[in-house]
């Protein structure tokens, strides 16, 4: 999905103000820091494809150090646990190699 030209989208019953950096749940809204909406726009650009974990930190994060890589897994806990409630949603970690970012329907 391209999402480049856009300042809200829609992902199953969840919408993203990507002006403003705010997540819409049903149970209220988060706003996301800069890297946050990176990593978000990026599995949202690579639905359902499998996204290497060293491209993601290298993209979102700027280098694959341990830091980072214990930061990456922060952000993917935290959107796990945001999309938890639309069962149309995961994300899912391929072992060894990154992540999944599933839309079903």
């Amino acid at each position: 999905m391209k999402i480049k030209n856009q300042t809200e989208i829609t992902i199953s019953s969840i919408s993203y103000d990507m002006e403003n950096r705010v997540l819409s749940l049903k149970n209220g809204e988060q706003k996301l820091s800069n890297k946050e909406d990176r990593l978000l726009r990026l599995m949202i650009e690579n639905q359902n494809k499998v996204l290497e974990r060293d491209n993601i930190l290298v993209e979102t994060l700027g280098d694959k150090n341990f830091f980072n890589r214990r930061l990456l897994e922060v952000y993917i806990e935290k959107f796990i646990k945001f999309f938890k409630e639309d069962e149309n949603i995961e994300i899912e970690r391929i072992k060894g190699i990154g992540f999944k970012f599933s839309i079903k329907k």
